[in-house]
């Protein structure tokens, strides 16, 4: 493992590709929403851009030309090439033709490492632009202005054709992946104001309301202009934020534990690590339970314990995908192709 790893935001990486399996476990396999799928699905995205923001951050001075074509030529590797073999091989198990799923549904569920890989295209043409002409604020001021446009894109536009180069999640999300950028240029003064207690405590807070009151207001009992607010796109937005900060607030917080050599630390490290294979590997164990399982939860089931079955499930699959990916990690050159690994520090 590298040494100048984070590794609370390993921990927080992890934790939120387990949010990311079992909201496939319930969208997929049970094709279940309720209130807490609903809410978790409001900030595990964005926390993903927020981190893949943060992590990507370097100093405007450093993007001269040679680091920028080495960290694209990086990012095409980890980002395109396993999407493609992926995307292919999951059209094919399931006896259907690529092109048809293309042509159908662009990447389908590979969709997040081709929104990654051009929120990076942005993020690095513009570092480069304003390295280039010896002017940072070019960088940031043009990425507000991205996060800004994807904004209007998002929410100005009616969509009703295939999404074959995934704008729409680029635009959506491109704005958390600011946001991490921006966290990561503040640097101690960012962690200073969310190091205060009372901040820390008022954002936790917030999002501590949010996540209580959402299954009141998720199953109707709230008044009209409360639920009305509750599910506009500005609310979806604020959730996203909010959420976002507080989880990045509380890993912080635990970094101390996170920084262990024991167990339970090494684990969420390791998932954290890992969550491109994850991410690649765990929809080939995703099973359907739509016409067995699923009927009898939404009879009989409670929206906890249904939480906790898709929760174990996503355990049971992220597990499986782990095992796999270790198998395939044996060959460098699978690993490298596969998942972009670095042969000097897998």
């Amino acid at each position: 493992m590298a040494a100048n790893r984070i590794r609370y935001i390993d921990a927080m990486r992890g934790t939120t590709m387990l949010l990311v399996v079992y909201g496939h476990v319930m969208y997929h396999s049970l094709g279940i929403t309720d209130v807490i799928t609903h809410f978790t699905a409001s900030v595990r995205m964005p926390a993903f851009f927020f981190i893949s923001g943060y992590i990507a951050y370097k100093a405007v001075s450093q993007w001269d030309a040679t680091f920028f074509k080495a960290r694209l030529k990086k990012k095409a590797m980890v980002q395109i090439i396993p999407t493609l073999v992926f995307f292919i091989a999951f059209s094919l198990i399931n006896a259907r033709s690529p092109i048809s799923d293309y042509v159908a549904d662009g990447f389908g569920p590979y969709w997040f490492t081709i929104s990654l890989f051009e929120m990076f295209c942005i993020y690095f043409t513009l570092s480069r632009l304003g390295n280039a002409m010896h002017r940072p604020w070019v960088t940031y001021v043009g990425l507000i202005a991205f996060a800004i446009i994807g904004l209007i894109y998002t929410y100005c536009f009616e969509w009703n054709k295939p999404d074959y180069y995934q704008l729409r999640h680029t635009a959506d999300f491109f704005q958390f992946f600011v946001l991490g950028v921006f966290c990561r240029a503040g640097g101690q003064r960012f962690h200073d104001f969310i190091d205060r207690k009372p901040v820390r405590w008022s954002i936790i807070g917030i999002f501590a309301a949010m996540a209580v009151t959402a299954p009141v207001i998720y199953m109707g009992g709230g008044n009209d202009i409360v639920e009305a607010i509750w599910h506009s796109e500005i609310m979806n937005i604020m959730r996203g934020y909010v959420g976002v900060i507080a989880i990045y607030t509380i890993f912080r917080s635990l970094s101390t534990f996170f920084n262990r050599d024991a167990t339970v630390p090494n684990i969420f490290s390791f998932v954290g690590r890992r969550t491109l294979d994850i991410y690649m590997i765990h929809y080939f164990f995703l099973p359907d339970l739509k016409t067995t399982l699923a009927p009898w939860l939404q009879t009989h089931g409670h929206t906890l314990g249904t939480f906790v079955f898709a929760l174990t499930m996503a355990i049971v699959v992220t597990a499986l995908s782990l095992l796999v990916s270790r198998i395939i990690r044996v060959s460098p050159f699978l690993a490298r192709y596969l998942f972009g690994a670095n042969p000097n520090n897998p």
